[in-house]
């Protein structure tokens, strides 16, 4: 995701200086990029005990960084993160007297919410320094103003991740008939993406129409992987399941795309996902947990319709109204909807509402 905001942000007229703190070497390679447009710096300066001590975290950040960049001048700073990184940014900020641009993201709202509600006096006092507070959804709107009060509305801007361009360069007007109602998962198996409820709520939302001709196809992971987290499926269940294991070739992912009348993952926790993306970009309707994910980015049944992950009849209402609403799955379109998220799309909004704003009002 970094990688792409990056690289594409490079196409405007604006420097960039990356500072990516670790604790792991394997870290780095997440962050990398190919291009001269783009300056890291990777700092070793997270350890096994930084996690437990969260102020020491920062202290370690704050340090590193102004050690770092003390030569260097900027028009603004844009922190990633709401807990990791917009603290140590407040004070660099606040002693440059530069703009503060943050970025809230899954982690913040669904664990430091929870996590460090002691630091929330300190948090409020860096989002009112903030000039701007970036979320990629609606219901992350909602969750900010709800916990932290409503004062600071009015400097949330709604700036979605990008898709690949792969996805955004085929994407459908309209779906392919396929041969049986088929099911989808696409990602990484853990107990986060709700797989089991979602292959249970499958199932009973066939049995509740009476067919018998469907199909569950999991892209991401092994039966193995899904044994070690979730009961063994039932004997019944195995005949209709397939586990089709990683899947990195973008054409064959998007093959499954094509086959499938419906993408089910009702995440307990998702910053965004995009793989609903991905599905809709093939016509495929979907399936979301109510205020996580692409929940109020589309109007609600217009790409298919939301549930309470928790309860397995929900999900199975949402299967069969989604079926009833897109029989012959999405579209036709003019435009498929996932135009409007291309990274060159999502880069010029990052540069057009926050960076360019800052470059006008701060000298060198």
């Amino acid at each position: 995701m970094y990688k792409n905001l990056f690289s594409r942000l490079a196409n405007n007229p604006i420097n960039q200086k990356v500072y990516v703190p670790y604790r792991s070497s394997k870290a780095i390679s997440a962050y990398q990029l190919d291009d001269e447009r783009v300056e890291f710096q990777y700092m070793k300066c997270l350890f096994w005990f930084t996690r437990l001590f969260y102020s020491l975290k920062i202290l370690l950040v704050l340090i590193s960084s102004t050690i770092c960049y003390r030569k260097d001048k900027f028009h603004c700073v844009h922190a990633h993160t709401l807990y990791a990184d917009a603290v140590p940014a407040f004070f660099i900020c606040f002693l440059r007297k530069i703009p503060l641009i943050i970025t809230v993201r899954n982690t913040d709202v669904n664990l430091g919410f929870k996590v460090f509600f002691h630091y929330k006096w300190l948090l409020k006092i860096v989002l009112r320094y903030a000039t701007t507070v970036v979320v990629v959804s609606p219901t992350y709107k909602d969750r900010i103003i709800e916990y932290f009060g409503i004062e600071f509305s009015n400097k949330i801007q709604i700036i979605p991740n990008g898709l690949e361009t792969e996805f955004i360069a085929n994407a459908l007007l309209e779906k392919r008939a396929t041969a049986i109602c088929s099911g989808l998962f696409v990602g990484k198996i853990d107990s986060n993406k709700n797989l089991e409820r979602s292959i249970l709520a499958f199932s009973n939302a066939m049995k509740c129409i009476g067919r018998d001709d469907w199909s569950f196809r999991v892209v991401g992971g092994t039966e193995k992987e899904y044994n070690a987290i979730y009961m063994k499926l039932s004997a019944e269940l195995r005949e209709k399941v397939s586990f089709m294991g990683q899947v990195n070739d973008k054409n064959e992912l998007i093959s499954f795309y094509d086959i499938s009348s419906l993408f089910i993952m009702p995440s307990f926790k998702e910053t965004f996902g995009l793989v609903y993306l991905e599905a809709i970009s093939r016509c495929v309707p979907v399936i979301y947990s109510k205020n996580q994910g692409i929940d109020g980015v589309f109007k609600e049944g217009e790409v298919g319709m939301r549930c309470e992950p928790h309860n397995l009849d929900s999900i199975s209402e949402s299967i069969l109204q989604t079926l009833q609403l897109h029989p012959e799955g999405l579209g036709p379109f003019k435009s498929n909807p996932v135009s409007a998220f291309s990274w060159e799309e999502v880069a010029f909004r990052h540069y057009s509402k926050l960076y360019a704003p800052a470059f006008k009002c701060t000298k060198l």
